[in-house]
């Protein structure tokens, strides 16, 4: 069981994604009742020493850097954080890079989640008998942070894809922080327990895109082919500027 000190929706729609067990804890004398505690919402200093006694018992615990600066005196550091580098050789890393294009504060010794200027921005360590996971950011505000921007993506053309999308990579921020509870629990011997991600017998659906601006009538009867061999269906969008002279194609 997961317990959340203070109220954040972004974190319960976090971990509603993900699908574990959670719940806001009410007192200070709840606390002892979670395998995880996360810091919600700034802690209220009058939780500290309930929250260091949680962790001599051997507790774990999810906190911004802000936060254990107060518990331990450790030194911030003010970052720029545009992104988080894929690596494999760390704790709680990602598989992708992740944007996040937001103002942050690293915690003295970090050694983990590598951003884009190469130094490390989290703490994973123990503090007095417990387990301590410390971001550099509110992981709950920025997944409800609905700012937009036009990025390119990467690709072997030379023209790359843009779009128009999140400014924040939700999507990867969830995946540390799943890497995140699976590493707190299989740390103390537990496994992570969470809802299935499709309903009932569901299949697993795979879905992609492919950006067809710019491209040839042949290329397109191709995918066509690709279609109907394969029983997929297709939502077509139309660039009609550069085909405009087979449009009647697309109708047919």
């Amino acid at each position: 069981m997961i317990g959340l000190i203070g109220k954040s929706s972004g974190w319960e729609i976090l971990l509603e994604q993900i699908g574990v067990d959670f719940n806001t804890i009410i007192s200070s004398s709840d606390l002892n009742n979670f395998q995880i505690l996360i810091e919600a919402d700034n802690l209220d200093p009058d939780l500290i020493p309930s929250v260091q006694n949680y962790l001599a018992k051997g507790g774990k615990f999810i906190c911004t850097s802000s936060t254990y600066s107060k518990l331990t005196n450790k030194k911030l550091q003010s970052r720029f954080i545009k992104y988080f580098l894929p690596e494999t050789e760390v704790t709680i890393s990602d598989f992708e890079l992740i944007d996040v294009y937001q103002k942050g504060k690293i915690i003295e010794g970090a050694n983990n989640l590598r951003i884009n200027d190469c130094k490390l921005s989290t703490l994973v360590d123990n503090y007095l008998n417990g387990e301590v996971i410390v971001l550099p950011l509110d992981f709950g505000k920025l997944f409800i942070n609905r700012a937009w921007v036009t990025k390119n993506f990467y690709a072997k053309s030379k023209r790359l894809p843009y779009e128009r999308v999140s400014l924040v990579n939700k999507a990867g921020l969830r995946r540390i922080i799943l890497n995140t509870l699976k590493y707190l629990l299989h740390s103390s011997g537990s496994n992570l327990k969470h809802l299935w991600y499709f309903p009932k017998d569901s299949s697993t659906i795979f879905m992609f895109r492919v950006d067809t601006d710019y491209c040839r009538r042949k290329q397109v009867e191709k995918l066509l082919d690709l279609s109907l061999k394969y029983q997929i269906s297709v939502t077509w969008f139309v660039d009609t500027k550069t085909q405009k002279d087979w449009l009647k194609y697309f109708a047919e």
